[in-house]
């Protein structure tokens, strides 16, 4: 097994094929880091600084990591090997090969960081916790004791499956679940639109799908809405190949056409992701993100094949954090290079580390003490 740095632009037609079987045969698949998702948000994002941290052998690519070097990271000051994540980018599990054993990959992507003298660490940003590459990610460094540190760490809301639909029941009181159902009657009221689910690639998909709501990666997710999602999705050349399980959409419909529009992506047949537009201000007293992802719910269970979803969002987002039960912990791994340089910069870490928590422990207490009730004497 060996591992080697690659930029964007060296890669050759076989590179392009490993990358593609790669991602196909990724034994936890992340759609952020396949080829038609890192080509295009490369090109207009970050320019040429982005390359391909790559472990292979006889057989291909076994692992790979799309990476870029920097004085920084975040806001410290760390010469470092970083996994790169952007605005659109919300997970950074590298993509390795479905065969066991998953640790010799890892340990090459780790040993050709540490040959690299410009650098001090690798950094895996934003790295799924518990799953197959987790795993054995925290296996490796077990071997090397006091030279990796987790930070960043968070829940992010997923669904998984169940025997029974009880998503709701679980996440949402009597309550707030007859006030969601009075809220939808209202919104047919007011308004005559009406939630609708569709599961299957049909027409109305793609009369309903503008540029930025498409699927930035051949089996990503959807690009929210912003100034810099056009020209990501107009610098494909070819088109996206499909997935093997179809994008489900979710909108309010009226005789108009759709107002409001929610979308998943397929990322394997084991897996989705999901992103939400922004809601319109005529209907938002009707809570139509709530009524929406309450059909996503349903979708999941009673009509998509797979075993769970990924919500794709920030930690504040709020009503994912509702209406979702289940969670998935994310987290960001720093990994020094064997040398007393290395190690101070990992102490540094940690202190920055440790300091931004108690802020934001702070910040959380401020946040509940403000919203009790004053005592008047």
């Amino acid at each position: 097994m060996r591992a080697r740095i690659i930029g964007l632009s060296e890669l050759s037609p076989r590179d392009f094929r490993d990358w593609r079987e790669l991602a196909e045969r990724a034994i936890e698949p992340n759609p952020s880091y396949e080829p038609g998702f890192v080509l295009p948000a490369a090109r207009w994002i970050a320019g040429d600084h982005v390359g391909l941290l790559i472990a292979e052998d006889a057989n291909g690519w076994a692992a790979c990591l799309p990476v870029r070097r920097g004085w920084r990271w975040g806001k410290l000051p760390l010469r470092s090997i970083a996994g790169w994540r952007h605005l659109y980018s919300y997970l950074g599990t590298p993509l390795v090969r479905g065969e066991r054993p998953l640790r010799g990959a890892l340990e090459a992507l780790i040993g050709r960081a540490d040959e690299d003298r410009s650098s001090v660490a690798l950094v895996f940003d934003w790295l799924g916790q518990g799953g197959p590459v987790g795993s054995a990610l925290a296996d490796v460094l077990d071997g090397r004791p006091g030279n990796a540190v987790t930070c960043d760490a968070f829940d992010r809301p997923v669904l998984r499956r169940r025997a029974e639909p009880t998503y709701l029941e679980e996440a949402l009181s009597a309550r707030r679940r007859k006030e969601l159902r009075r809220l939808e009657r209202r919104l047919v009221e007011q308004s005559g639109l009406r939630c609708e689910s569709s599961i299957a690639v049909t027409r109305r998909r793609r009369a309903t799908t503008s540029c930025d709501s498409r699927r930035r990666a051949g089996r990503g997710v959807p690009v929210r809405r912003s100034p810099r999602a056009t020209p990501i999705v107009a610098s494909s050349k070819k088109p996206a190949p499909r997935s093997r399980t179809p994008d489900g959409f979710n909108c309010l419909r009226s005789r108009e056409g759709g107002v409001r529009l929610r979308c998943s992506g397929t990322c394997s047949p084991r897996t989705r992701s999901s992103v939400s537009r922004s809601p319109t201000t005529r209907i938002a007293s009707c809570s139509p993100g709530a009524q929406l992802e309450v059909r996503a719910v349903e979708a999941f269970h009673h009509r998509i094949e797979v075993n769970w979803i990924d919500s794709c969002t920030t930690p504040d987002n709020e009503l994912i954090n509702r209406l979702w039960p289940d969670r998935r912990r994310i987290a960001s791994v720093v990994v020094a290079r064997a040398s007393l340089v290395g190690r101070s910069a990992l102490a540094g870490v940690r202190s920055a580390a440790s300091l931004r928590d108690r802020r934001r422990r702070r910040a959380a207490l401020r946040g509940v003490a403000s919203r009790l009730p004053r005592r008047v004497d």
